[in-house]
């Protein structure tokens, strides 16, 4: 097992306080990749209706690349 940095644990935290019961209760969902997919590109109002208040995780079983383009949309558009 690894220990945190003070200041890991601090953002850590910090971040699980902002969150709201939402966020946290979609913290412990997961889908694949495929139900987020429309015409072979990942499908954004498709995001936003599965992950509104976030994702815990997503199954690589339609490949990484897809994932990737999740990740950056996750990354950049929500809130946490």
């Amino acid at each position: 097992m690894f220990e945190l940095r003070v200041e890991q644990q601090a953002q850590i935290e910090e971040l699980v306080e902002a969150m709201t019961l939402e966020e946290k209760m979609a913290q412990l969902t997961g889908y694949t990749i495929g139900k987020l997919v429309k015409d072979n590109q990942v499908c954004r109002a498709k995001l936003e209706e599965y992950f509104g208040n976030g994702i815990g995780q997503i199954s690589l079983s339609a490949g990484a690349l897809m994932t990737k383009s999740c990740n950056c949309i996750f990354t950049t558009q929500w809130r946490l």
